[in-house]
């Protein structure tokens, strides 16, 4: 009998990996991943009780039980998830965190037990029964736990069997009997253990493995994952009309998406959005959300004349009120003032950009002089804080921007592996000088080169780099990209970013994304404005993407967004070499020193800038270039010296009196017949505009640098431009 039972349970338990393989592979909606947990649990909980049951000693039989104990607490709460995922029930956020924590808490009793009498008041081994086992005597919270898995499987029993009374076609009646089989699988074998029967064999485990067979009946032949009803589910989602469906009792039992986008009181409080639906429909005045308006129409529900519930359905009618001249007024009124914010700060950005151009580079010069260290402190503090401000610029300035509707996409073919090590190099400096690692976790099917928005790619990432390191002060943090979706020559691919830092208490999580959010203002730091998390949702939404987030407080927050991106190149990226960034303290002091990897002695260059201070210091910036630089306050003092000299490049500002640098540049090109075409004009502007870049190709210039002017990008630049005669690398 006893090998018989041991025979039981190594079947059972390759039988459950098959089931987690297969939930694994088919994983595409969150209910999935409570199935997935379910699976992993039952395994590991007879994965324990087979050392049980082979051990031939107390240590190792106790060690089988704390195996054990870590699946089984678990797989009440993970059938529990499931079941009401599964029949679109709602367990509350703070009820289903207190059960988490009560069944881990139960697990800690059993792991420390040796060392209380909590959970086991006493324990002894005996070779009596079908094997020798350890024999425990139950402390106060066993019969706790006992009372709890009894409540569980009785209560989920009871839900499936009223959901199968419920549902209409044949095969979701087989889904929800098997699933409460195996919640009266699991209930049996525990009634059968507590009543002393079974010469220490624990029936529990019997019964999720026999429960897992009713799984695996649901899963292939019942299509338990079905992605069908998923699909009925996102075709609901996805209409433009809002539908609230609340029964006799009014409270809700269905909305769709675009309902909560009229009502986002639904997923947080749906008693309240109830009585608010109910109200407004009262009105009978269509319901106005964020300059849209809806009508509302609702229809009884009834089933064998027996009233159910209403449906409400909200249609959009906001381009019928449109045509209305009034309310055209107003919109127009609108859209100007929106305007003029828009105008106003990206002026203001300019006349930010243009001092602070002085100021970092100032800073930069004097780290390059032999000074002690609390000075070298003060010019890192003064960077750090410069960046913050421009950083703080660039995300007010992108989300009016986006607000606005001003967002277009600026399409290219780009590299995702050079997209990675941007990113690799971009926080090599941020994160030198803490104890918090920089890691990648890349999909080597990521196709190699892709078409979209790289740039809006790479400034969500980094608004979601600049979170998480403002929220970690050690361990580390992870860059993960992965394939969600190929089709149609698109993928759909997942970024994410992963820190061990602070977490976000639960309370805080639902506004994480808000303007100007700050879940905890104890933890604030340079690269803290309350605006990245918000452009980078922004962004993502405009792109036709989704973003979300996963948090646990006090160990870490996991941000992620799915966007589309055209496949150029269908061959995979392969491995990513993931590199911890190294201690560098010491190169953050001398990153400077890197940029530099050759000189031009013989080189000219023209710098064009109306700012006296900016003239210095960006010719100061490029001393150890060793280039001669010339310098002109305004443009057309820079052609009067181009035809009196002989300049293999020029530097030139955009914005400048008497003459600006579109309006040189365009005579520059025009001077003898053309003789200057292919003199390289670098632009240098603090204009952050979406077509910044493109008008100035488009007036002649060859490249764009904006300010303030980064030392290594510059240096890039003029390496990119010089000729090659006039350059002498380094080694």
């Amino acid at each position: 009998m006893a090998d018989f039972l041991i025979g039981v349970q190594i079947v059972s338990i390759i039988v459950l990996f098959g089931e987690a393989f297969y939930v694994f592979a088919n994983w595409n909606q969150k209910m999935h991943g409570y199935l997935f947990l379910f699976c992993i649990a039952t395994i590991v909980n007879n994965l324990g009780y087979l050392l049980e049951m082979v051990s031939r000693g107390p240590e190792m039989s106790l060690i089988g039980t704390q195996i054990s104990y870590l699946g089984k607490t678990m797989i009440p709460f993970a059938m529990a998830m499931f079941t009401y995922s599964f029949i679109r029930g709602k367990i509350e956020t703070y009820m289903a965190a207190i059960l988490g924590v009560f069944h881990v808490f139960i697990w800690l009793l059993v792991l420390t037990t040796e060392y209380h009498h909590l959970y086991y008041t006493n324990i002894e081994f005996t070779t009596d029964g079908l094997w020798p086992h350890n024999v425990y005597t139950h402390g106060f919270f066993y019969y706790v736990f006992v009372v709890m898995c009894f409540a569980y499987f009785i209560h989920l029993a009871k839900i499936s069997s009223g959901r199968f009374r419920q549902v209409q076609t044949a095969i979701e009646k087989k889904q929800m009997l098997n699933l409460m089989m195996v919640a009266i699988c699991a209930l049996l074998g525990l009634i059968v253990y507590m009543l002393g029967v079974t010469q220490g064999y624990d029936t529990t485990s019997l019964g999720f493995a026999i429960g897992s067979l009713f799984m695996l009946n649901a899963l292939w032949r019942y299509n338990l994952m079905d992605a069908s009803e998923l699909a009925k589910s996102q075709i609901l989602d996805h209409l433009t009309d809002g539908y609230v469906v609340i029964n006799s009792k009014n409270d809700i039992v269905y909305y769709n998406d675009t309902a909560t986008r009229i009502y986002p009181e639904i997923v947080i409080n749906q008693k309240q959005a109830a009585e608010t639906l109910i109200a407004d429909y009262a009105k009978e005045e269509p319901v106005v959300r964020d300059e849209l308006f809806f009508e509302m129409d609702e229809q009884n529900i009834y089933q064998k004349d027996v009233y159910r519930g209403t449906m409400y359905v909200l249609r959009d009618i906001t381009r019928e009120i449109n045509d209305e001249k009034d309310i055209d007024k107003y919109k127009r009124t609108a859209e100007d003032a929106v305007s003029q914010k828009q105008k106003f700060l990206t002026d203001v950005a300019q006349e930010i950009r243009t001092p602070m151009n002085s100021i970092l580079g100032i800073a930069e010069l004097m780290m390059r002089k032999s000074v002690d260290e609390e000075t070298e402190n003060y010019l890192l503090d003064i960077r750090k804080s410069g960046n913050s401000l421009i950083g703080f610029v660039n995300e007010l300035v992108d989300y009016a921007r986006i607000e606005n509707g001003k967002y277009e996409a600026n399409n290219s073919v780009y590299s995702v592996k050079a997209l990675l090590q941007d990113l690799r190099g971009m926080f090599f400096t941020r994160l030198s000088d803490t104890k918090v690692a920089l890691k990648f976790d890349i999909d080597p099917s990521v196709p190699k080169n892709l078409e979209g928005d790289l740039s809006r790619v790479k400034q969500i990432i980094v608004n979601l780099m600049n979170n998480a390191i403002q929220h970690t002060e050690k361990g580390e943090i992870t860059i993960s990209l992965r394939v969600a979706e190929f089709a149609y020559g698109k993928v759909l691919l997942r970024f994410g970013v992963k820190d061990t830092g602070c977490g976000i208490k639960p309370e805080d999580q639902e506004r994480i994304f808000d303007l100007f959010a700050k879940v905890d203002n104890e933890i604030v730091d340079e690269h803290g404005h309350g605006l990245g998390l918000s452009v980078a949702k922004q962004l993502v939404r405009v792109m036709g993407g989704e973003m979300g987030m996963n948090s646990m407080y006090g160990e870490g927050s996991d941000f992620y967004f799915t966007i589309w991106q055209g496949v150029d190149t269908s061959e995979g990226i392969g491995f990513f070499e993931n590199n911890d960034i190294e201690d560098g303290n010491e190169k953050s002091r001398r990153h400077w020193t890197d940029s530099f990897n050759f000189r031009a002695p013989e080189a000219r260059v023209l710098l064009v800038e109306d700012n006296k201070v900016n003239r210095v210091v960006t010719t100061a910036l490029l001393k150890p270039l060793g280039m001669r630089i010339d310098t002109a306050e305004n443009g057309k003092e820079a052609v009067q010296m181009i035809t009196s000299g002989s300049y293999d490049m020029i530097l030139m500002d955009i914005f400048m009196p008497v003459m600006d640098g579109v309006e040189a540049t365009k005579l520059i090109r025009e001077i003898d017949d053309g003789a200057y075409a292919m003199l390289p004009v670098i632009a240098l502007t603090a204009d952050s505009e979406e077509k910044a870049r493109e008008n100035l190709l488009a007036a002649g210039m060859d490249d764009y640098i904006q300010k303030p002017i980064k030392i290594e990008e510059i240096v890039h630049v003029i390496e990119r431009w010089l000729p090659d005669d006039k350059m002498v690398r380094e080694n």
